[in-house]
């Protein structure tokens, strides 16, 4: 007796099937399999291709959207950054400043850029003196780019040997006023000029604005304590602060135009304070010591000991010869734009 299953047709139809692909597998030449092995390859990667395009696709509206959302509702977003520039701007830089409604901004992903003209008052006009760009990661300055179209170069870096605001107790000198008043002298009668002004003692922003009644005060440094030995106690550098003067208020500056920038100025700080290694970054002054400085102003008041004015050639000569003022540095000249 035998154990073998008789044999259907369907298996003989499987063996037909099988014995038919063989034959057609066997008749395909080499070349002919490379061919197809290659076709095979291509459509692989190009399918490999469409994948990670389909994907970028997907996540770019993502990255987009995930940064357009930090930028809005982050604690430091990009108005926040922006309140910081202007602000760092105007306490750290003499007659320096932004027009807010012509900032640039531009999203990239998970990155903020800000493009922005710098600006000086010269007799009764804004000239622009140069340009800056910030690049952000995120809240994080990663870049800080300026370029000036000033006369005189203005320096990286501040530091003592380019002051050009004295305090009445420090005789380091990166000018000499001689000098300066022959600079003053060689100018058309028909100038403008911008000139730093450092007082022989301490005022009040008061007193100063009574003082030059003739020509326009644009910006007060103010002592904060750290101004007369100019370091910190670690020794380090410690450029003046102050602010800009009533005159140069606009409504979506760092100081509000509805009330004096004296009293704003301890309130500017303190906001500041909040974002000060971003200020540092941001500033060319490297050292800002605000919590020092703030707990100064608080306890002593408000005084300045020096100043830039803008006027006409001859008022400004004027005041090398006025009994409160110690120094003066020549800064910007233009051709006449004065009046009353």
């Amino acid at each position: 007796m035998t154990n073998d299953k008789p044999h259907s047709e369907q298996d003989d139809y499987k063996e037909l099937l099988q014995e038919a692909i063989h034959q057609r597998t066997a008749s395909l030449s080499d070349g002919k399999q490379e061919q197809l092995l290659k076709i095979g390859k291509k459509r692989a990667r190009i399918t490999n291709v469409l994948i990670v395009f389909t994907f970028l696709l997907l996540i770019q509206p993502t990255i987009y959207i995930s940064t357009l959302l930090y930028y809005t509702l982050a604690p430091t977003n990009a108005m926040e950054i922006r309140n910081v520039v202007n602000q760092t701007l105007s306490v750290t830089e003499p007659n320096v400043f932004l027009k807010d409604r012509d900032m640039e901004q531009t999203l990239l992903p998970l990155s903020l850029q800000l493009h922005f003209d710098l600006y000086k008052r010269v007799g009764k006009k804004d000239i622009r003196i140069g340009e800056e760009k910030t690049d952000y990661v995120f809240s994080r300055a990663t870049k800080v780019s300026r370029e000036y179209t000033t006369d005189e170069k203005i320096p990286e870096i501040p530091y003592i040997d380019n002051e050009v605001l004295s305090h009445p107790n420090n005789y380091n000198a990166s000018y000499n006023s001689s000098e300066e008043a022959q600079v003053l002298k060689g100018l058309p009668q028909e100038s403008v000029v911008e000139a730093f002004v450092s007082f022989r003692e301490l005022l009040s922003v008061q007193e100063v604005t009574d003082m030059f009644p003739t020509i326009d005060i644009v910006w007060y440094a103010i002592h904060t304590g750290l101004e007369e030995k100019q370091t910190n106690e670690e020794g380090m550098y410690v450029a003046p602060i102050g602010f800009p003067a009533d005159m140069i208020s606009r409504p979506s500056g760092a100081f509000e135009s509805d009330s004096p920038h004296e009293e704003q100025f301890i309130d500017v700080l303190k906001s500041l304070q909040k974002h000060e290694d971003l200020a540092v970054k941001l500033s060319r002054a490297k050292v800002l010591e605000l919590s020092k400085r703030i707990s100064f102003l608080e306890k002593n008041g408000v005084k300045t000991y020096g100043a830039v004015v803008t006027g006409p050639k001859v008022e400004v000569e004027k005041l090398m010869s006025h009994e409160k003022v110690r120094k003066l540095k020549v800064g910007e000249a233009r051709l006449w734009n004065w009046h009353s």
